[in-house]
């Protein structure tokens, strides 16, 4: 079971490794593999929790977690 028992794992130069926001319930390139760059359309929004600090990406301040909907 890939959500269990996943990596290490080399992407492919021209391709992106997609992560579902449901790690555990989700269908992505841990079962459809890396996604070629020009299926690719946009660009990222938000990187939320990044491993890695980037002083130009978007971060979500506390004051616009009120704007997410909570799940029911």
């Amino acid at each position: 079971d890939p959500r269990v028992n996943f990596g290490p794992y080399r992407v492919p130069a021209g391709h992106l490794f997609a992560m579902g926001d449901n790690r555990d319930n989700s269908s992505d390139s841990r079962y459809w593999g890396p996604v070629p760059l020009e299926l690719v359309q946009g660009e990222a929004m938000v990187i939320h929790w990044s491993w890695e600090p980037d002083a130009n990406a978007p971060v979500i301040s506390l004051a616009e977690w009120g704007s997410i909907p909570a799940s029911a």
